[in-house]
């Protein structure tokens, strides 16, 4: 007969072996050092909070894109030649990008998406397209243009048009709102020919979809996401200006639609020039305006401004410029919950100030018919910004962790809960953005959403009134059924927001499972028993994916990271936690796994080495990026809750 535990498991204990047969012996002479744990929770803390601007949210730091770079020093070089200006601005921002891409080329001569990325097609070929448009030329980047050139003739076999084409259309997954912005980079670099006839191996988009109301676009299913509604509009537009495609009537029908597609696309423009707060959208977008010959148009001057605006000290863009509003919604929670007595906690006033901030920021969305509005809140605080699912849990999440709350926080915590309500998809699982908003091949239900949004509505059901009430439990019986149906034979969920390179397909297991498995103690512990043997599942998988020196990478035997690492124990911390549905065998191996890994994450936080975070990250799940305050804010999280083990 199975048999369960009924009570938190310590971790100050000998850890028992795990299952890892290469270990057996070191485990059993492993103690774990409560005061150690302490002492590493008070540092990783402290970082946390001191990267807090004084009276402000946290800002933290996106890391700096080649991808990104590489589209702004094509629009601010294709802006300088059509303006003529007698300002030397744009040209020097250009070359100062072009000089910082020069340097930060991989190895093999490519680029990725990072510094620390693994060099890609898209950011590669890119790149060779700056190198063509910048000021001096192909003269002044000499050396840089040939290595890019290589690396795609060593990944593409030739730079043919007719073959690098198809494959940057593949790098991106079938959205060809984002192939065809780079494959107009190449063409106006000269990368796909010296004519006209460049432009036929640019998609023909249809941007006279553009000219519907935005909530039939997700009905003629658009070949882009919603948010790169304007890059399809721009790009569209100049490939139309170009070189016209289609059939005369569809023709005719693109040229009569110009004007209202470049109202809809200046509409969609936030006031200071950006798209969706991303340099590389915009500079895509800004290029398309560029070509398609509206040089001079207010929109195509105000994207220049914001380039010229974002762009960093060093020479360099990030792919968007801030997630503050997410990343201060977890720090929130991270300061919040730790164990008592700490003196790094948040002050009272701190409180107020955090919560006040939050309350501030959220995107209002009224759908016809509700008697509340729907508030989502976005990544980032900067105007342009689209709500998502993560964020607007997160805020949720991190209102409750505040306590207290009053009118205005409940007012605001109805509105969130009803947009995650009106996202969910009708197999029950939770999209990164509302319906409509994605490619239909990235508009799908995502596990870690909608294990992140059942910890929120479960966070907030005590207060809602009770037809809200019915409708959340109603959402969560469907969540849960999604999260079953989606989850692996062996126990995983894969993740939508993080990937990992080394890991097979570029997935990441860790940060999928664990972050699923966040969702699901709470959920058995109100009586959501189907949960029992996914639980299980999921934390043996963490178990027998660790690695022999205690440490998560993305999957088994991955090279590690201290996000990875932090987020499988903060999950198994949770689990142990609440260890009533976990068989006593599971019991003891997650116990040994987290005592193991603790004390992995513990040495390299005393060594100092700890502090470099992981391109773990995947924007639009297409391009990688990192937060430089995640590792503070994976440790902190996870060794708050170790803490409470000990």
């Amino acid at each position: 007969m199975k048999q369960y535990s009924d009570g938190p498991c310590p971790l100050n204990v000998q850890p028992q072996p795990s299952g890892h047969a290469t270990r057996v012996e070191e485990v059993f002479m492993l103690t774990f050092d409560p005061t150690r744990l302490q002492a590493a929770l008070r540092l990783a803390a402290s970082e946390l909070v001191k990267a807090r601007p004084a009276g402000s949210p946290w800002q933290g730091e996106i890391s700096s894109s080649p991808t990104a770079t590489a589209a702004a020093i094509c629009a601010l070089s294709l802006a300088d030649t059509e303006w003529k200006s007698a300002e030397d601005t744009l040209r020097r921002l250009a070359l100062h990008g072009a000089e910082w891409l020069s340097h930060h080329a991989n190895g093999d001569g490519g680029w990725g998406d990072t510094p620390r990325s693994f060099s890609n097609l898209g950011a590669t070929a890119l790149a060779w397209a700056a190198f063509g448009l910048a000021p001096g030329g192909e003269a002044a980047f000499q050396e840089p243009a040939r290595a890019a050139e290589r690396w795609i003739c060593q990944k593409a076999g030739n730079t043919a048009p007719a073959i690098l084409a198809p494959m940057i259309r593949t790098r991106f997954r079938g959205d060809l709102a984002l192939a065809g912005g780079v494959l107009m980079c190449c063409a106006l670099a000269g990368r796909l020919g010296s004519d006209i006839r460049a432009w036929r191996h640019v998609p023909s988009l249809p941007f006279e979809r553009g000219a519907l109301p935005p909530e039939w676009w997700a009905s003629v299913q658009p070949p882009a996401a919603s948010w790169a509604m304007p890059l399809l509009l721009a790009t569209g537009q100049a490939r139309h200006h170009n070189l016209a495609g289609g059939c005369f009537v569809v023709r005719l029908l693109r040229e009569f639609f110009r004007n209202t597609t470049l109202r809809r696309l200046t509409a969609l423009q936030a006031e200071d020039g950006n798209f969706q707060t991303s340099p590389l959208l915009t500079a895509l977008t800004t290029i398309g305006l560029l070509a398609a010959g509206y040089g001079r148009h207010p929109a195509t001057e105000k994207g220049i401004r914001f380039l010229v605006t974002s762009a960093r000290p060093d020479g360099s863009w990030p792919l968007i410029t801030s997630q503050d509003v997410r990343l201060t919604a977890q720090a929130t929670q991270a300061c919040t919950n730790p164990v008592p007595g700490q003196p790094w906690l948040p002050g009272l006033d701190e409180l107020h100030a955090l919560r006040h901030w939050l309350l501030a920021h959220p995107q209002h969305d009224d759908p016809e018919g509700l008697r509340l509005p729907a508030i989502g809140w976005s990544a980032s605080s900067h105007p342009g910004a689209w709500p998502d699912t993560v964020s607007t849990a997160e805020a949720l999440l991190a209102l409750r962790s505040l306590g207290d709350p009053g009118p205005e926080v409940i007012q605001a915590v109805l509105g969130g809960v009803n947009w995650l309500l009106l996202t969910q998809n009708r197999d029950g699982g939770l999209p990164p953005y509302r319906r409509g908003w994605c490619h239909p091949e990235q508009e799908g239900s995502c596990a870690e959403e909608t294990a992140l949004t059942l910890r929120a509505w479960l966070a907030w059901l005590h207060v809602l009134p009770p037809d809200q009430q019915h409708r959340v439990q109603t959402s969560i019986h469907h969540a849960i059924r999604f999260l079953m149906d989606e989850q692996r034979q062996d126990g995983a969920w894969r993740s939508h927001w993080f990937g990992n390179q080394y890991a097979h397909q570029e997935e990441n297991l860790t940060m999928g499972t664990a972050g699923v498995l966040m969702a699901l103690p709470e959920l058995v512990a109100r009586s959501y028993f189907e949960l029992v043997e996914p639980l299980n599942s999921a934390v043996l998988w963490l178990v027998k994916n660790q690695n022999s020196d205690g440490s998560w990478g993305g999957g088994h035997g991955g090279p590690p990271s201290v996000e990875e690492t932090a987020l499988a124990l903060e999950a198994l911390a949770e689990t142990l936690l609440q260890p009533g549905p976990l068989l006593l065998e599971t019991r003891e191996q997650a116990r040994n796994a987290a005592a193991w890994g603790a004390n992995w994450l513990v040495q390299h936080i005393e060594a100092g080495n700890w502090t470099t975070p992981a391109p773990l990250g995947l924007l639009w799940g297409q391009f990688w990026f990192y937060e430089n305050l995640w590792p503070a804010l994976g440790v902190t999280r996870a060794l708050a809750r170790l803490t409470r083990l000990v």
